[in-house]
């Protein structure tokens, strides 16, 4: 039989790598480039994009802000990691390697990419880098963390994480919280999840990903009540409900008697997510 704390790992790890690169992507700037550079006109121009048009943007490399483009490729890379476009991250990532090469930023992405692609080693260097570089950052201590935890090096992720919250000026606390309550759920310390969960809550309660992970945490340890707060509050900050996040209404529901709002569940999830694995289980009775 499955101890409890593994079915909760299921769920939270379809969440993992999504959580993971929205976490870094808030580092970013919210400007995506368009368009793939394609080299120099002249010695001193450069073409840096497209407008919405597809027409090439040219600009005088003295009047480049190469962080900032570097910023926009490293933007636009994790996108196509999201994609599972890796050639393409690739390509950004180079270009904006060309332009600001020491970016904490960039050596995280770097080690994101290789993660996906399964060079873990890489990956493990690029995120030592940016801590050598950046030891005051509490971010780069975060992503080595979670990608450690991910690794099974579940200690050595933690104390990473814990470094993170102990930097004064680390603004993220909320999300490292997180990454080391699922860390610590996933090794089966379930009273050191719970403390990490409500420390996460107290930084930041409403990120939707947070509720629906402490949610899944509380309905796996029989807390039911606190399970449906949760998902309620969930509600009220995410009007756009997974199949995931269906699947938990419908099992918190059926513990607590609300029959009636499990089936109102269950019709949405085969309406809007017919071919889910959520949907099979739910027309299968396995919940």
């Amino acid at each position: 039989m499955i101890p409890k704390f593994r079915k909760g790992r299921q769920i939270l790890n379809k969440y993992k790598g999504t959580q993971l690169m929205n976490m870094m992507n808030r580092l970013l700037l919210a400007a995506v480039a368009t368009g793939l550079l394609t080299g120099c006109i002249t010695s001193k121009e450069i073409i840096v994009g497209r407008d919405e048009n597809g027409n090439e943007i040219v600009r005088k490399a003295d009047d480049i802000d190469y962080e900032k483009a570097a910023l926009a490729r490293i933007n636009l890379a994790y996108s196509f990691m999201q994609q599972r476009e890796m050639s393409s991250a690739k390509e950004n990532l180079n270009i904006a390697e060309s332009y600001a090469p020491d970016l904490e930023s960039l050596h995280l992405a770097w080690g994101r990419y290789y993660d996906i692609v399964g060079d873990y080693g890489n990956s493990e260097k690029k995120y030592q880098l940016a801590i050598k570089e950046y030891p005051e950052s509490g971010m780069s201590y975060t992503h080595y963390g979670s990608f450690l935890c991910s690794r099974g090096r579940r200690d050595e992720g933690l104390n990473n994480l814990l470094k993170a919250v102990s930097i004064p000026k680390f603004a993220q606390m909320s999300m490292a919280y997180e990454a080391a309550a699922t860390c610590a759920y996933e090794a089966g310390k379930i009273d050191e999840s719970r403390k990490y969960f409500e420390q996460a809550m107290s930084y930041g309660g409403n990120a939707p990903s947070l509720l629906f992970n402490y949610a899944t945490f509380s309905f796996e340890n029989g807390d039911y009540e606190k399970a449906d707060r949760l998902m309620r509050n969930y509600d009220m900050f995410q009007h756009r409900d997974t199949p995931q996040t269906l699947f938990l209404k419908i099992r918190i529901s059926q513990k607590m008697g609300e029959y009636a709002s499990s089936e109102i569940y269950g019709r949405k999830l085969l309406k809007v997510f017919p071919k889910s694995d959520e949907a099979k289980k739910f027309k299968a009775g396995d919940y």
